[in-house]
């Protein structure tokens, strides 16, 4: 039986874990999504083609690495 409880209490550890980590991506996506408003607003774009073609966005920033679609950061 302690084998099982040891089972149990890992995975229960194991999904702490997992939540938490959820919760530090998140929070980082969050911060990024933050910073690529304000490089929308502040970075004077320099627009080239992009690498792989795409309906949405055919052209990116060569500075900024941003897509030329402010729907995208605003």
């Amino acid at each position: 039986m302690d084998s099982l409880e040891q089972l149990l209490k890992q995975r229960k550890i194991n999904e702490e874990s997992i939540t938490n980590y959820k919760t530090v991506i998140k929070n980082i996506k969050d911060d990024n999504r933050k910073i690529e408003k304000l490089l929308w607003k502040t970075c004077k774009h320099v627009w080239g083609p992009k690498d792989c073609y795409d309906d949405l966005c055919n052209r990116q920033c060569k500075i900024c690495g941003l897509y030329n679609n402010h729907y995208f950061y605003t």
